[in-house]
């Protein structure tokens, strides 16, 4: 497996997109949950927001569970796509669930499969 290479600022539009785009929040969460453990033990002291729980597992990525190495691996290139797709549309959440929705066969599968829970 690759090892994932991924801003805050991109894992925060991953993110954004993936809880607005999918219709049913138990699937917007998993990216999420899938390293809910790993945050926990590994960064408990970091305070949530700004990217700083993504930049401490980035730091202790050798230590992280292979379910949430998966999903950033996953949070990485759907980041890489939006921003080639998107760009300066997905600027704010709004804009970028309008451009997900417009261009949604633009993503490839396993981006889509991981924004629509499909």
């Amino acid at each position: 497996m690759q090892p994932f290479a991924i801003t805050a600022p991109c894992l925060a539009i991953a993110l954004a997109l993936a809880s607005l785009c999918t219709p049913a929040p138990a699937q917007s969460n998993a990216m999420v949950k899938a390293c809910r453990g790993d945050a926990q033990s590994l960064c408990p002291s970091v305070k949530p927001g700004g990217g700083r729980i993504a930049q401490c597992l980035q730091q202790h990525e050798a230590q992280l569970s292979a379910g949430c190495k998966t999903q950033l691996s996953t949070i990485a290139q759907c980041s890489q796509q939006v921003k080639e797709i998107c760009g300066a549309q997905a600027s704010t959440p709004a804009a970028l669930r309008t451009c997900f929705a417009a261009h949604t066969n633009e993503f490839s599968a396993t981006c889509r499969s991981a924004v629509l829970g499909n």
